[in-house]
């Protein structure tokens, strides 16, 4: 199951305040209404050596300075966590020095860039806390009233989105290493791709002629023929076709396809390119995908694989075979047969391993990183500049390169896989590649009950808020909550033979018409059109397992409650203030929180939820 898409760890609290706001009732109630003397918070923020509020014991220790008044307030700390998968951290908070030595004192810790900040949080007597660290000073500000008062805030980050903006060279950092090349010739290797193939020929050891078909790297790196390229078999043969290369017969040694799981691309990415500039507030941040259940997402449609299988390979299901029948055996593509020694397959039944996805040192060489295939080409991504007349490496940013792959995927898999990245939770310092695919089924929402009356819920917003095309869409006859299919919502006559003409195409283009077509873009193309029909066409139930954007409805709930901690971006919440047409049979509406607030002013703690409605399925 997705990380963004997932039970709250405050479900209980919210279930505990719900039971003490029942046994309050009278007569008969067994016990007080706790929230009334719950709400007196503490909240302190620390950075560049200094706290606030000041720690005074005594009001002696608080008066005995020489204005005799307390020197400064802190008036108010909000933590803000959401946007952009959760990544987007901030704390925005604000303090009054009553004194000039006061503000001497706190302005050097609270109104620099760049200083560390940590905020702890709570109630009195003990009953929930929470502490949000990893923050850095980014921006500040101060005036001075008319009571000669200096009123400060500041607005500190949390730097994992800042990865994003790292320059990612196509030079990497890789050493001395060399791969064998032009038949018998060895060339330092520079760039993601030469790497992949380094590790493919044996640390630079075969030519690629030499490397025999289903060969296995490192757990991670598959090397297999080319059935769209000549591959001669015997010593004798290898030689002169090596021999042809070296003279110049061969643009490039085409006789094997090299592929590489998302897993190893990753990990080369972060030691290679990543490891070398994260310097400063960003050492020590790693991207990586996750283990276990955070590298896995549902998998809506088991006939969907890879319309591109020269550029990605799903393997599993029999996705990674290409030409099963009256296909001659060197214009095949079975990958599925080595799946298992690279480490597993990426689609398991109704589940997918992203880190098992495949893919090739074409893609990498002519799309990725930018490098093109053909003789002195100018590099597609090159957007060189020059500096005292010399020209520098091109730059782009790790955004670039991870949105450019993951669109690719959604596109070879006609929209079916959707990836992303966001902040492993509990682990700011940990940039997770993960999946949007998710199964709702096992969410067990967080409800609030404010019309019922739940001793938590203060304010309760919904509105429908839409850009002006969308309305547009919506005044043209869109959909409206009342129009929300069952959950066996049937396709029409028309609908089902589409899909039933995808089933056959795909059977078809699978086992015959992609490999002897010789794997054509169009071709892939065919492939990728019939994916795209089962996806736009899926049921209910198989809707409920594609990615989350898929689910998007237009209605946004705001929640305003008692200071909780626990709650984060993902978090699936309902309530009960929503009209009985929101909550037909099947597939009924749910909230996804985008954004957590936790604020804290005046001895009062409040969160704040804002979320985005979504259409789950079977989520409870």
């Amino acid at each position: 199951m997705s990380l963004f898409q997932h039970t709250s760890a405050a479900r209980g609290k919210v279930g505990q305040r719900y039971q003490e706001y029942k046994d309050s009732f009278a007569p008969g109630g067994t016990d007080y209404y706790k929230p009334k003397t719950r709400k007196n918070a503490w909240v302190t923020v620390t950075a560049g050596g200094a706290t606030l509020p000041s720690q005074k014991n005594t009001y002696d220790d608080l008066y005995a300075n020489q204005e005799g008044k307390p020197d400064v307030i802190l008036n108010s700390v909000k933590i803000i966590e959401g946007g952009e998968f959760g990544m987007l951290r901030k704390v925005e908070g604000q303090f009054t020095c009553l004194s000039r030595a006061a503000f001497e004192t706190y302005e050097p810790a609270f109104c620099q860039p760049q200083n560390k900040l940590t905020v702890k949080y709570g109630y009195v007597d003990g009953t929930d806390s929470g502490t949000a660290s990893d923050f850095i000073i980014c921006k500040y500000s101060y005036n001075l009233n008319d009571k000669q008062q200096y009123v400060c805030s500041f607005t500190a980050y949390g730097p994992a989105p800042f990865m994003g903006e790292i320059d990612m060279d196509i030079i990497g950092n890789f050493g001395d290493k060399k791969i064998t090349t032009g038949g018998f010739f060895k060339s330092p290797v520079a760039t993601l791709p030469q790497y992949l193939k380094y590790v493919a020929q044996g640390v630079g050891e075969s030519a690629n002629i030499d490397i025999p078909d289903g060969t296995i790297r490192d757990g991670s790196v598959l090397i297999v023929d080319n059935p769209g390229a000549m591959t001669p078999d015997g010593m004798f043969m290898k030689k002169v076709y090596k021999v042809l290369q070296a003279l110049g017969m061969f643009s490039g040694d085409a006789s094997k396809k090299m592929y590489c799981t998302l897993d190893w691309l990753i990990k080369t990415i972060n030691t290679y390119f990543l490891g070398p500039n994260l310097k400063e507030a960003l050492s020590g941040r790693s991207l990586a995908i996750g283990s276990g259940t955070d590298r896995t997402g549902a998998w809506p449609i088991k006939l969907i694989g890879s319309a591109f299988p020269f550029h990605f390979v799903l393997t599993g299901n029999k996705r990674g075979t290409y030409g099963t029948a009256e296909v001659e055996e060197d214009e095949k593509l079975d990958i599925d047969q080595w799946a298992g020694d690279v480490g597993g397959s990426a689609i398991n039944g109704s589940s997918i391993d992203i880190g098992q996805i495949l893919i090739s040192y074409e893609y990498l060489a002519s799309k990725l990183f930018g490098q093109s295939s053909e003789k002195g080409a100018t590099k597609s991504n090159d957007q060189s500049t020059s500096v005292d007349g010399k020209k520098q490496p091109p730059k782009f940013s790790l955004t670039t390169l991870l949105t450019t792959l993951f669109d690719d995927l959604s596109s070879a898999t006609g929209g079916a896989l959707t990836l992303g990245t966001m902040e492993q939770p509990g682990d700011p310092k940990k940039l997770l590649v993960i999946c949007k695919n998710s199964d709702s089924s096992t969410i067990k929402q967080t409800t609030f009950r404010p019309i019922k009356g739940d001793g938590i819920s203060r304010t309760v917003t919904v509105k429908c808020d839409i850009p002006s095309n969308d309305a547009y869409a919506v005044a043209n006859g869109a959909a409206t909550p009342n129009a929300i299919k069952d959950k066996e919502g049937a396709l029409t006559a028309d609908e089902e033979a589409l899909v039933s003409k995808a089933k056959s195409d795909i059977a078809e283009w699978m086992a015959t018409g992609i490999a002897a077509g010789g794997f054509e873009s169009e071709d892939c193309d065919a492939l990728q059109s019939c994916f795209k029909t089962l996806k736009e066409k899926a049921s209910a139930k198989e809707q409920a397992k594609m990615n989350i954007d898929g689910h998007i409805w237009p209605l946004q709930l705001d929640i305003t409650i008692d200071g909780t901690a626990g709650f984060a971006f993902g978090d699936v919440v309902n309530t009960d203030f929503m009209p009985p047409a929101y909550h037909r049979s099947g597939t009924s509406v749910s909230f996804l929180v985008l954004e957590a607030t936790q604020e804290i002013a005046n001895n009062d703690w409040t969160t704040k939820l804002k979320t985005q409605c979504h259409l789950f399925q079977g989520s409870k």
